[in-house]
């Protein structure tokens, strides 16, 4: 099986964002080009890749995953199943499974299964996108819902993180905040010191045209801190501070909650100069991921 060439179609500015992992084939290239002339014009960014990258991205981020893969030998192809297994939203998962029966589908998500005759690939890729803008309507139906955000100003003490800072590209984050929080928590614990509050995110910039940002994974300690070799320390002294809660996933869910600390910012003529996320809900524990709760912060003068 060839491997599929990465591109992109429109920019990540788009309120949605939409994946779509492939494998190089004449059947496969066909579906996935009548699903863009379908999605083309609409407010969408799609990400096209092969298969073999999936174990580098996570579902976070985007409204509907689609993913093209061929059955060899009765089994999926081995990254296909594997990131469909660790989806959590399994709802948002478009998976076209083609094999010489075309009768294979994977169980745990509602599959369309392909012979990968030319003849169907029109009717594939109708049913696909379809299936695409049905998440998107719902999508926009949960991003226009009227949330309150209640969006306060506050005095911050003086907080001390231990932080791990990096530039990191949007679909690497969850990797990136797992690795380098365990490796946090067990320094402090070697150290015999105690998380003081909940693991936050430090964002200092955001380059939506590289689709990176730039930011450290911090936990706030208290008390006189050894340093920890590969890691800093960031004091960020008494503050003033706006603040929102949000429920739910780490996706563009989040964006009314942001929109509102926006608008506070610019009704109030602040400045903000940095953002932080403090996240309050474990997901290995908690999974509902509608109950994930995070705060977020926006320190202003």
């Amino acid at each position: 099986m060839e491997v599929a060439k990465p591109f992109e179609v429109n920019t990540s500015a788009q309120p949605y964002h939409v994946l779509v992992a492939t494998q190089g084939s004449t059947y496969k290239d066909t579906v996935v080009q009548l699903i863009i002339e379908k999605l083309r014009e609409n407010p969408v960014y799609i990400k096209v890749v092969d298969v073999s990258a999936l174990p580098d991205l996570t579902e976070e981020g985007w409204a509907a995953m689609v993913i093209l893969h061929t059955w060899e030998y009765s089994k999926p192809q081995p990254n296909a199943r594997a990131f469909v297994d660790d989806v959590r939203s399994k709802e948002k998962l478009i998976v076209l499974s083609t094999s010489g029966e075309g009768t294979y589908t994977l169980k745990e998500v509602d599959g369309i299964s392909s012979a990968s005759q030319l003849s169907d690939a029109s009717e594939k890729a109708e049913e696909i996108t379809k299936r695409i803008k049905q998440l998107l309507t719902k999508n926009k139906s949960i991003m226009e819902t009227k949330v309150k955000y209640d969006v306060k100003k506050i005095s911050w003490p003086e907080k001390t993180f231990v932080t791990k800072r990096e530039t990191v590209a949007f679909d690497s984050l969850s990797n990136f905040f797992t690795k380098n929080y365990d490796a946090i928590y067990e320094n402090l614990q070697k150290a015999g010191i105690q998380p003081s509050d909940p693991p936050c995110a430090i964002y200092y910039k955001i380059d939506e045209e590289k689709k990176e940002t730039e930011l450290a994974a911090a936990v706030p300690v208290q008390g006189k801190v050894p340093d920890i070799k590969g890691f800093g320390k960031l004091t960020i002294p008494p503050s003033t501070v706006i603040t929102t809660t949000y429920y739910g996933p780490y996706d563009d869910g989040m964006r009314p909650a942001y929109a509102a600390m926006e608008e506070y910012l610019n009704e109030n003529k602040l400045t903000r100069e940095l953002m932080i996320e403090e996240y309050l809900s474990d997901p290995m524990i908690e999974k509902d991921t509608s109950k994930w709760q995070t705060n977020i912060y926006f320190i202003v003068k």
